[in-house]
């Protein structure tokens, strides 16, 4: 299984996509594979890293301890989706999950779940619309870089609100135009923070009147 390990991740390094993060691990062949994610207790702020022929909450979270909450935001309000503690399944069970969609998920069980999603990597030309204030949002795409490498393309005075710790760490693109500052220091902050594999963020446009879109163009040699 090691070495199996191995060479998969030495497949996703010749296609420009191997990654690492503290909380998940990432093993693809080709554009078809698998991304564990472990939330751990409290809340956890993710993004759907594959795309599924079902991404269902009760398909792509079928096995999350019961009690779990899913919390999507929308309106500039969260939506609730509870898994009954009683076995009924989830409140909404065709919730949509797809990539590029972020939401947290909140894990009362006391202990830290791994949950695999499973699906294809996606190529081609990937949006993912945002409008004013703010939004939930994720890379489509399961690989860990700079934002704007994945595609998140600010305007003057737009934030990226991160999740770590119970906290959000705020990275700000400047209204003067000295670009991206704000958050602890990390090299590269010029094309913007760090952002991991299967992590969600909320970006806030403070455009009132215009919608963005983040777009980036995918492909695998």
């Amino acid at each position: 299984m090691r070495t199996k390990t191995l060479l998969l991740a030495a497949a996703l390094t010749a296609a420009g996509i191997a990654s690492t993060m503290a909380q998940s691990n990432v093993y693809s062949l080709n554009v078809v594979g698998y991304v564990n994610v472990t939330y751990g207790t409290g809340f956890t702020l993710v993004s759907t890293p594959l795309n599924n022929a079902n991404n269902a909450v009760s398909n792509l979270l079928a096995n999350v301890p019961l009690g779990s909450t899913v919390y999507k935001f929308a309106g500039g309000n969260f939506v609730l989706n509870n898994l009954d503690e009683d076995g009924a399944g989830w409140q909404n069970p065709t919730d949509d999950l797809s990539p590029g969609t972020g939401y947290f998920v909140r894990n009362v069980s006391g202990t830290p779940y791994t949950n695999t999603y499973v699906g294809e990597v996606l190529k081609g030309n990937l949006t993912v619309a945002v409008g004013p204030g703010f939004s939930l949002v994720g890379s489509k795409v399961p690989q860990a870089a700079k934002s704007q490498v994945l595609g998140v393309n600010p305007g003057l005075g737009d934030s990226i609100y991160r999740f770590a710790g119970g906290n959000f760490v705020i990275y700000n693109f400047d209204e003067d135009g000295a670009g991206w500052g704000g958050g602890p220091p990390e090299p590269g902050l010029t094309e913007g923070p760090d952002i991991a594999v299967a992590e969600g963020f909320f970006f806030r446009n403070v455009s009132i009147l215009n919608n963005a879109t983040f777009t980036r163009n995918f492909t695998i040699p």
